[in-house]
């Protein structure tokens, strides 16, 4: 039920045409985002940005999340977020990274996501007119040049 809202209308599907609001979800954003993917990510972390607020609402230990959130945050001691897994509990030595495929990546050609994408050319989204998924994860839209 919820997916249907975010169905884009292509040439061939007529999407809601619902218009959102989202918040950025980097700026206000939620543990699982935080320990899943800002930790991954050497452009975001661990000094180059700060969000807003952080919802510990996604792991069991959130109390114990919360204090080292705040000690990396707010009183700057690095290394804190780095003893707990992406999910439950601690990280051990061999845990699972993040292993993203980006469109141009050989594991992007292969997936049919990416392939519905750029085969659907222009694509509308809550109203907006138009956007295109190109080859390579070049994304176009009204506000300009991206990727995705």
């Amino acid at each position: 039920y919820n997916e249907e809202q975010f169905y884009l209308t292509t040439d061939t599907y007529q999407g809601l045409g619902l218009s959102q609001r989202v918040m950025n979800y980097l700026c206000f954003l939620n543990t699982k985002v935080l320990f899943k993917y800002i930790r991954e990510e050497p452009i975001l972390y661990p000094d180059a940005f700060t969000p807003i607020g952080a919802h510990v609402n996604y792991h069991p230990e959130k109390p114990q999340r919360m204090v080292d959130i705040f000690k990396h945050y707010q009183q700057g001691q690095r290394g804190v977020l780095e003893r707990w897994n992406g999910g439950e509990g601690l990280r051990i030595s061999n845990a699972c990274k993040f292993q993203g495929a980006s469109p141009d990546s050989a594991a992007g050609h292969g997936s049919p996501l990416v392939a519905a994408l750029t085969a659907a050319g222009t694509a509308e989204w809550g109203g907006v007119r138009w956007m295109r998924f190109g080859p390579a994860g070049k994304l176009t839209t009204p506000w300009g040049d991206g990727t995705w």
